[in-house]
């Protein structure tokens, strides 16, 4: 997933990421979901030169996250929306467009 970066976006997610490394949390939500076996996030200033076309330079730095998972991706989406709502505000929050994470089951209304 792309999503371009506000312009505190750069900083704010170094310094979450350096709260992360000086303090490991071995209980973190990440962690206990056995499924994802891999995540990994990366800030994008450029794309890179590929043959016959020069680097170019994007308007925003953007973050790119990809992960490795097992079982459906629905079961995905609502451990992202359940459990990780935290976190997810703490990285994404620094993009455009983040809308908060939303309930992934409808409103009832008594």
């Amino acid at each position: 997933m792309f999503s371009a970066l506000k312009w505190w976006g750069r900083p704010h997610l170094w310094f979450v990421f350096l709260m992360r490394r000086l303090r490991p949390d071995p209980n973190s939500p990440l962690v206990r979901l056995s499924f994802i076996h891999f995540a990994r996030w990366t800030v994008v200033k450029r794309i890179p030169h590929n043959e016959g076309q020069p680097p170019e330079k994007l308007r925003y730095k953007h973050l790119f996250f990809e992960s490795n998972f097992n079982g459906g991706w629905e079961e995905y989406i609502d451990a992202f929306s359940h459990i990780l709502t935290d976190g997810m505000t703490k990285l994404w929050g620094s993009s455009y467009g983040f809308p908060k994470p939303l309930p992934t089951a409808p409103f009832k209304d008594y």
